[in-house]
């Protein structure tokens, strides 16, 4: 998702609408403007944004990483009697 900020200062407007639209299209991606100061296209912007990762399980359903993480539920595999894996 490509999101278009501050379009309630257009006179200041660094990307033009139509390259902002083209780059999201060339990335295959949902393509919206808004201004946090007037709130205009926020809400569009979260429910968009929402929409997708509700609408695309592999975004919500990937495990998560769990680097670093010890699970006391995991088998201890050290070969110590009730010892830390770690």
């Amino acid at each position: 998702m490509v999101i278009g900020n501050k379009i309630d200062k257009e006179s200041e407007r660094q990307v033009p609408r139509k390259e902002g639209a083209e780059y999201a299209r060339k990335h295959q991606t949902l393509f919206l403007e808004c201004s946090a100061k007037t709130r205009v296209g926020v809400q569009q912007a979260v429910e968009e944004l929402v929409n997708k990762i509700v609408e695309t399980p592999s975004l919500w359903r990937k495990p998560v990483q769990t680097k670093g993480v010890v699970s006391i539920d995991e088998t201890v595999t050290s070969g110590i009697p009730g010892g830390c894996a770690c």
